[in-house]
């Protein structure tokens, strides 16, 4: 049978705690006691709830608040209570702030404002939304990263197009979020596969060797890149290796089609003792292509010649995202130079000047098959019958 409290008990619990017992009779467990605690307040307390652990509620924070609180509270953070009567922590009150917002919030939850920064939760809201709203000067930088630059010269938000323009002069309007996404030149992407051209980047950066394309290796079948000193292959898988997109793989036996394709490849590869790298479309971040190649590299034995510290995003467009740079090499090559600003794909007349000053136009791929000036073409023509 449990022992009966007496009064004294609850007085030695009292003087455990710093404090004292005021009454002098102990009646039962549920009964109200006064106490007095180590900072002089007093207060009523049953055993009952003594021998739970509560103890001074004003200590712990726990007197019950009145409205003359809030307005307290409201004040020493510049504003203001419009309430006129407190029901408990829980029910809403009308509040002012310093700039004139008004809004409804019970003590909780304009405390718990208070922890996030502010009073007003009104305020909390904008001062949020501005932290994460992007600057024009943040979209400009975003656009140097890609050797591009942002057109525009005002931002409203992140859903609303801008005017962009991309290092061989495609102009187009895209929305911040999407830019930021990682997205870029529509124009440009249906020359270059970016994933593919960022994994061709990364392997040359890390290597210092050069991966091209190549439809000679391996007979039926074209590598993304391919490095003959390395042995070293590798492949930028799209979504269409892997199940049925509704574009490139529409049923379930193309898709059989291309997975069978896939292995005969890779086999292929091995009897060549080539070590073919494939790169799942699922590896599409920066940071993810960075990782999963240098793991490779490492895995066989590769040295790795520039550290990851040296990657830049400008020279990876500049230098693998640009139809212009690789006609600006050919012309170099041939004595002249290219002057055009735009790339309009591989059917459309590219501007020209030859070593003896000539202007002409010729399209991409009547360059890369041999042909330059017309005008000195016909010079050597007219030299030679004479």
């Amino acid at each position: 049978m449990t022992r009966k409290l007496t009064i004294e008990d609850v007085q030695k619990v009292a003087i455990s705690r710093g404090g004292k017992c005021l009454s002098i009779e102990y009646i039962n467990s549920r009964t109200h006691l006064q106490f007095r605690c180590s900072e002089g307040h007093t207060f009523p307390k049953t055993p009952a709830k003594l021998n739970t652990g509560q103890w001074c509620p004003v200590c712990v924070g726990n007197k019950k608040k009145t409205i003359w609180d809030m307005h307290s509270i409201a004040n020493k953070h510049g504003g203001v209570c419009l309430s006129v009567e407190y029901v408990n922590n829980n029910s809403d009150l009308k509040w002012k702030c310093k700039v004139g917002h008004t809004f409804d919030g019970s003590y909780i939850s304009v405390q718990n404002s208070i922890k996030n920064g502010g009073f007003c939760s009104k305020c909390n809201i904008i001062r949020r939304t501005d932290k994460r709203k992007l600057k024009i000067e943040d979209l400009q930088d975003l656009a140097r990263l890609k050797a591009g630059e942002l057109i525009s010269d005002s931002y409203i938000n992140a859903h609303t197009e801008l005017s962009w323009k991309c290092v061989d002069g495609h102009t187009f309007y895209m929305n911040a979020n999407d830019v930021k996404n990682g997205h870029w030149c529509r124009e440009c992407s249906k020359t270059f596969n970016l994933g593919e051209e960022k994994c061709r980047y990364v392997l040359e950066h890390f290597t210092n060797k050069v991966f091209k394309s190549s439809k000679q290796v391996i007979e039926g079948f074209e590598l993304d890149g391919y490095n003959q000193e390395l042995k070293l292959a590798f492949e930028y898988n799209g979504i269409q290796h892997y199940k049925t997109n509704g574009f490139f793989i529409k049923t379930k036996e193309e898709l059989d089609k291309r997975k069978k394709d896939d292995k005969h490849k890779e086999h292929l590869c091995l009897e060549k003792e080539i070590h073919l790298i494939k790169v799942p479309y699922s590896i599409n971040t920066d940071k993810d292509i960075l990782s999963f190649l240098k793991n490779e590299l490492e895995q066989q034995g590769i040295d790795i010649i520039n550290d990851i510290s040296t990657i830049s995003s400008p020279n990876f467009y500049k230098n693998y995202m640009s139809a212009l740079k690789e006609l600006r090499e050919i012309a170099n090559e041939r004595g002249g130079s290219c002057i055009a600003t735009e790339y309009r794909g591989s059917k459309g007349k590219i501007e020209f000047v030859c070593s003896n000053g000539h202007l002409f136009t010729k399209r991409p791929n009547d360059l890369k098959n041999g042909q330059w000036c017309g005008d000195c073409y016909l010079e050597s023509r007219s030299h030679r019958f004479n």
